[in-house]
């Protein structure tokens, strides 16, 4: 008997395989009767009244919200750490069968199978990542949610809150809401992604989510503040202001490890409400207490760049967030503006060289030559400024010394020219569009008395006007 195990098993794996969907369609449509018995129950006089109607209904969506990932084991089990637990693939094609469509995940390794309800992300032999993609009822965690806080409100006594039973389902739904919420972010729904993480918050007290597979309470309340201004930014749903403000304060006066972040953030928030003041105050405050928070330079050095013109500020803010992230090729590019700027007032030649060094520092540093175009056409006007300052000062010159003194003012003039029309064709180059950098072109061309290029330059601009002429 014991020589055919293997082939009963393998047997068995292959029933498995072929009966998946259909044993999976028949759940569904028994989970489905059961929601319209309940749906009958909650709008029945005495039926809608009781606790245990509720409770039911809660077990239904929570049921409904897993039933088409029952038995995998994907991505992170703790949304907040990095242990990874993943399913074998022949495993899932045992659950669910083979899915409708395999699709390569362009500049990856990674695979997507696509099944009625869910989406797979596959690395290798391995499940990465499920996405619902088709839902069995309509937003069953927030039924499910709803369904609990009634079952509450009905229990005058709190027997229900505090049974051990209840208090595992509440553990469950949050750690579900959780992982809808993270999903929904990683697909850029932020009002979504707030709206499902804010629950948690809501149920916190039934019972706290500290004993819930490691998530603490008050990392809850940074990413809700951190869903919620993406929300205000990207959604423009200034709503959730005082959200915002709440949620960051509270992980600021608990000490949250990202406490700096939080300030930022904060300030951040106050900005988007027109309240500068109060948003330079949060970040000198901060500044105080967490000094060498990288998220805090970062803020002032943005605070003070966008919005006022002293640039030995600035200039301290951009050293210091530089020493903080020597790598971070922005910050070069940032205090090179400075610098031009204060060029530009003060027409030194020393403050020019300063700029031109610090930009050819960040150009070295970056390996993206993409994430450069702003800054070499900021160096390319540099460059023009200088250009034509140099020329104003050879006319300048006395009658008398227009010689040799003049021929070569005229050299550093034209060498300017031609360091702002390299920069402004790298420019051109990368962005053929940009007519900032076209209108430059033409301007140096005809400078240079380089007159072919300045005619066909001339042409691209006319077609380019043209075809975004209204």
């Amino acid at each position: 008997m014991k020589k055919f195990i293997p082939s009963i098993l393998i047997m068995l794996l292959i029933n498995c395989t072929i009966v998946a969907q259909p044993v999976l369609e028949e759940e569904i449509a028994d989970l489905r009767e059961r929601i319209l018995k309940s749906d009958k129950k909650i709008i029945h006089n005495r039926k809608s009244k009781k606790v245990a109607t509720w409770n039911k209904r809660a077990d239904l969506f929570i049921e409904a919200a897993q039933i088409t990932t029952e038995h995998l084991k994907f991505g992170m089990e703790n949304v907040f750490s990095n242990n990874i637990n993943s399913s074998n693939m022949k495993t899932v094609i045992a659950l669910k069968g083979e899915p409708d469509s395999k699709k390569k995940i362009e500049g990856s390794e990674l695979e997507k199978w696509t099944y009625e309800y869910i989406e797979l992300i596959v690395c290798g032999n391995y499940l990465s990542d499920c996405l619902i993609i088709k839902s069995i009822v309509d937003k069953p965690l927030i039924n499910a949610y709803n369904s609990i806080l009634q079952a509450i409100e009905l229990d005058k006594k709190n027997k229900y809150v505090n049974k051990i039973k209840t208090k595992q389902k509440i553990k469950l739904l949050k750690h579900l809401l959780v992982q809808k919420s993270f999903a929904l972010y990683k697909q850029e729904k932020y009002v979504d992604s707030f709206d499902y993480l804010e629950k948690t918050i809501v149920l916190d007290k039934y019972p706290k989510l500290d004993s819930l597979t490691g998530i603490k309470t008050i990392d809850i309340y940074y990413y809700a503040a951190h869903f919620a201004l993406q929300a205000v930014i990207n959604n423009k749903n200034e709503n959730y202001f005082e959200k915002i403000d709440e949620y960051y304060t509270y992980c600021i006066d608990n000490r949250h490890e990202k406490s700096g972040i939080c300030c930022a953030n904060l300030a951040r928030s106050k900005f988007l409400q027109d309240k500068d003041t109060e948003g330079l105050e949060i970040l000198l405050d901060a500044e105080k207490k967490y000094h060498e928070n990288f998220e805090i330079i970062l803020s002032l050095l943005n605070y003070y760049h966008e919005n006022t013109k002293n640039y030995e500020t600035m200039q301290a803010y951009a050293d210091k967030a530089i020493e903080l992230k020597p790598d971070n090729v922005l910050l070069y590019f940032v205090k090179a503006d400075i610098c031009s700027k204060i060029f530009y007032i003060s027409e030194n030649e020393n403050d020019f060289k300063d700029a031109v060094e610090i930009y050819n520092i960040g150009f070295e540093k970056s390996k993206k030559e993409k994430n450069t175009i702003d800054a070499h056409f900021s160096l390319g006007q540099l460059y023009y400024f200088n250009a034509l300052l140099i020329y104003d000062k050879a006319q300048d010159l006395p009658i008398t010394n227009q010689d040799d003194e003049y021929e070569q003012i005229i050299k550093q003039y034209e060498d300017n020219l031609k360091l702002a029309l390299s920069e402004m064709e790298k420019v051109y180059e990368l962005k053929p569009k940009d007519v900032s950098a076209m209108n430059y072109l033409l301007l140096i061309y005809k400078k240079l008395k380089l007159y072919n290029q300045m005619d066909i330059m001339q042409l691209q601009i006319t077609i380019y006007e043209l075809e975004n002429k209204k």
